[in-house]
């Protein structure tokens, strides 16, 4: 998008705030785009709108899966992968709680810490909101799904189901900053949920279990969500009877590990998928889960 702000030509007391989008934005708009979400994507993303096209919009999804994975300030919850922001079975997505970093619940420890200093918790709910910056991949994928759709870029929540193991990446926000054992190299993560003490305690695991330290097992995505773009405003519905090829002309943005920018979906589970010879899993989409309502918070 283009952002343009000039005072108004009939007074200069009066400002003018006008915004360039793509096409019509998405129906989950039903009342108009905020403002503050178009001020979101063009003060942060840097996104320009000059040619309306495919190229075009596939760039502006690259600049929005790559702010919302490595500068929006949210990190990966290595607990248990909890959504903090998007309720996936009811298609609806708190975005200013998302923009602002703002949520009405919180983790409470129930148990003493293990050995790593690792604890079982509990989510609480909070009377008022509180700073939250954890979220999972339901929450970037729909970030990406309605941000997009603010810009007039059609996309869909696709759900992936099974999944398994990840291969190393960059895990949202994760780094040796979370370590509880030491690990190399410092910004990547195999083991996602290795805050939980049923799981190993190494943010990178060698193999699918822990023999070094813990014993315990690596832990794995039973499911993952992604972002999913195809060109001419296709939709996972027009492959109904064709799901090989829908597999061949999706573009995959994943601002949860990552980040991944535009890659078809071959390219993603081999970039992606690290599978266990001696426990296969093959990875399938499912289905999609589309934002249908995108709900207001007034945060201040």
């Amino acid at each position: 998008g283009t952002h343009i702000r000039k005072n108004n030509i009939f007074s200069e007391k009066i400002p003018l705030e006008a915004f360039v989008l793509y096409e019509e934005p998405a129906s989950f708009y039903q009342t108009g785009v905020w403002s503050e979400a178009l001020r979101f994507l063009f003060q942060k993303t840097n996104i320009n709108i000059n040619i309306n096209n495919d190229s075009q919009k596939e760039k502006s999804l690259e600049k929005i899966t790559q702010y919302l994975h490595s500068q929006h300030g949210v990190r990966y919850d290595i607990y248990q992968g909890s959504s903090w922001f998007y309720r996936r079975t009811e298609g609806k997505f708190s975005l200013m709680r998302y923009l602002k970093k703002k949520a009405k619940f919180k983790y409470i420890n129930i148990d003493p810490p293990d050995i790593y200093g690792r604890t079982f918790k509990r989510l609480d709910s909070t009377k008022s909101f509180e700073n939250c910056n954890i979220v999972n991949c339901y929450d970037q994928a729909a970030a990406i799904n309605v941000l997009a759709g603010a810009l007039g870029i059609k996309t869909e929540f696709l759900y992936i189901d099974p999944f398994g193991y990840i291969k190393e990446t960059k895990l949202v926000g994760i780094d040796d900053s979370f370590d509880f054992i030491p690990a190399s190299p410092p910004d990547e993560c195999n083991n996602p949920f290795f805050a939980n003490p049923i799981k190993s305690p190494l943010r990178i695991v060698n193999g699918f279990i822990d023999t070094i330290f813990s014993y315990l097992p690596r832990s794995r995505f039973s499911n993952h969500a992604v972002c999913a773009f195809l060109s001419n405003n296709k939709t996972y519905s027009d492959y109904a009877n064709d799901l090989n090829q829908y597999e061949k002309d999706v573009l995959i943005y994943d601002a949860c590990a990552g980040p991944i920018l535009g890659l078809n979906f071959s390219q993603y589970k081999s970039t992606a998928v690290a599978y266990n010879s001696s426990n296969p899993i093959y990875i399938k989409i499912k289905r999609t889960n589309n934002v249908n309502e995108i709900l207001w918070d007034d945060i201040h």
